[in-house]
C-alpha cells in the first residue's frame, strides 16, 4: 500500500481533524519551524496525516494598542487519531514544547506538563 501523505496535495478525503495548542508566546514563524514543518514531516512518514495549517490566539490590546499573543496552535489532519496522537507525545518534547500543551480531538486532550503526559483527559473551558 502507498502512503498517501508523501506527495504534498495528494492527500486523502476523510481526514480527522487534531489541535495542538502551545501556550506562551510563540511567533508565527516560530512556530511553524518549530513545530509545524517537523511534526509535518513526522506525520507524513509515518503515513497517518499532515499539518494542514495553524494559527495564534492574542488577548485583547494594551493601552499602546498592542496585542499580546496568549498561545499559538498547530492543526493536523490525520487518519488514525490514536497513532497521530502517539506520535505528537513523542516528539512535541523532543521539540520544546512548553508545559500545558495539549493535544485535543473530540472533547479530550492530552496534557503534558513539563514532564508527563496525562492522557485522554475531558476537556473543558477552565482547562483551555
Amino acid at each position: 500500500m502507498t502512503n498517501p501523505f508523501l506527495q504534498e496535495g495528494n492527500e486523502p478525503d476523510g481526514t480527522i481533524f487534531v489541535y495542538v495548542q502551545l501556550p506562551g508566546v510563540i511567533w508565527p514563524e516560530e512556530r511553524e519551524a518549530l513545530y509545524g514543518q517537523p511534526l509535518d514531516a513526522e506525520l507524513r512518514l509515518a503515513g497517518i496525516g499532515y499539518v494542514s495549517g495553524g494559527g495564534t490566539m492574542q488577548g485583547a490590546p494594551d493601552e499602546a494598542g498592542n496585542c499580546p499573543i496568549l498561545f499559538c496552535s498547530v492543526d493536523v489532519d490525520t487518519i488514525d487519531v490514536d497513532a497521530a496522537r502517539g506520535l505528537l507525545r513523542d516528539h512535541l518534547p523532543e521539540l520544546g514544547c512548553p508545559p500545558g500543551t495539549t493535544i485535543q480531538w473530540e472533547d479530550f486532550q492530552d496534557r503534558f506538563d513539563g514532564e508527563h503526559w496525562h492522557i485522554a483527559e475531558q476537556r473543558s473551558a477552565e482547562k483551555e
